[in-house]
């Protein structure tokens, strides 16, 4: 199962496409090296944008600059939504609703019976 928290390299890629937006794989690349001061390769940049994607963090399109197609990337307008979004998922998939019922309780809120039929619509929960 791919994680779906971002980690250290990732949380940098986030961080640089914060400042600026759209970037190249090679821009980004230069800002998180000089950033972390280490020395990432290109294709270690790419696959975490890859990564990234995946989990919809990140959008990449093609765009010609200078009369060359470059692949471009900037922060999905929604990614904190995306990452609480995949935070739900995973626990709902490990837990089922009882782990939904339990993080109500944990905040000391009291979920519906509508509220739940929500994150199970939203969710696309069956019935066991």
């Amino acid at each position: 199962m791919i994680s779906m928290k971002p980690g250290h390299l990732q949380e940098s890629v986030i961080s640089v496409l914060r400042t600026k937006s759209p970037m190249s794989v090679r821009e980004i690349l230069a800002f998180v090296n000089k950033q972390t001061k280490n020395q990432y390769a290109y294709s270690t940049i790419a696959t975490t944008l890859s990564r990234l994607e995946k989990k919809r963090f990140v959008l990449s399109y093609s765009e010609e600059i200078h009369g060359r197609s470059m692949k471009l990337f900037e922060l999905q307008p929604d990614a904190p939504n995306v990452e609480v979004n995949n935070i739900l998922q995973n626990l709902i998939s490990k837990f089922g609703l009882v782990g939904v019922k339990h993080l109500g309780q944990v905040f000391k809120e009291n979920i519906s019976k509508e509220e739940i039929e929500e994150i199970k619509q939203k969710f696309e929960i069956k019935d066991k």
